[in-house]
This record gives structure tokens, C-alpha cells and sequence, in this order.
């Protein structure tokens, strides 16, 4: 039987096998914390990180920290409007833990969660790394059917 630690493996290995998931990771993860330094208006707004949205009490804008689901669309599809495919793409990720999806007014926001890949590459490093030489030995193989 798996172990937990097992089973997150597989649903994040399997939402990050799709290419369409992957670009949004990787669209993600190049993102607002993920590029530039944030000092520069002009390049946080070449990232499609900022979004500007009306705040309903003054009509004035608001900064919206991360970038929509309509951006994520626009940057994977050339479509500014959220299609069905790329918003079961991103609850899909977010099943996984891979973003997490935040409403903030009539917009929602995705967020990179960079813990849950950092997991995953260690994870990955362990297994790179792990001692064959008790498993290689003759005498420590048990014998099967197959052998």
C-alpha cells in the first residue's frame, strides 16, 4: 500500500505530466516573485502580474498581487477570457497542491505554491541519491519467480 508522502508524489507527477499544466507552472513560477524585481512598474507589467481591478466602494484601482485566470488563459491560449479546458487545468493544480486559487473581487488570482515543488525535488534527490550497493549485492536479493 502507499504511503501518503507516495500518493502526493503520483497526483503531483501526474498534474505536472500534462503539457498544458506544466506551461501554467512554468508561466507561474517565472511570475511576479519569480521575475524581475519588482522595482521596475514596467516590467512586473510585462510579466501580466499585475492586474488592474476597480475596488466597488471608490472605483479606484487596486493591485492584484498575482496574476488571474484570465491572464493564465490569455498566456497559454492567446484568449484574454478563461476558457473551461484552462480553468480545469488550473483546479487540477490546485488539487495537487501545485497553486492555490484566491478570488479577490471578480477576479481570481493564481499563486505559485513553490513549497510544494521544492518537496518534490527533494524528493526526487533522494531517490538520485539513495545507497544501491545493499541492493546490489547477491546476497541480499531475495530470490523470486522472475530472477
Amino acid at each position: 500500500m502507499l504511503d501518503m508522502e507516495n500518493e502526493r508524489f503520483i497526483r503531483i507527477s501526474k498534474a505536472l505530466g500534462d503539457d498544458t499544466r506544466l506551461r501554467i507552472v512554468q508561466f507561474l513560477s517565472n511570475c511576479c516573485c519569480g521575475c524581475g524585481t519588482g522595482e521596475d512598474e514596467s516590467e512586473l507589467n510585462a510579466c501580466l502580474c499585475v492586474s488592474e481591478s476597480p475596488v466597488p466602494s471608490t472605483g479606484a484601482s487596486s493591485r492584484l498581487s498575482h496574476p488571474t485566470a484570465g491572464e493564465v488563459c490569455c498566456q497559454i491560449n492567446g484568449n484574454p477570457k478563461i476558457s473551461s479546458t484552462v480553468s480545469h487545468h488550473l483546479h487540477e493544480l490546485e488539487g495537487a497542491e501545485l497553486i492555490t486559487l484566491q478570488k479577490q473581487g471578480k477576479s481570481v488570482c493564481c499563486a505559485l505554491n513553490r513549497g510544494t515543488l521544492q518537496d518534490m525535488a527533494s524528493q526526487l534527490l533522494q531517490l538520485a541519491n539513495e545507497d544501491q550497493s545493499s541492493c546490489c549485492q547477491s546476497s541480499n536479493r531475495q530470490k523470486s519467480a522472475c530472477c
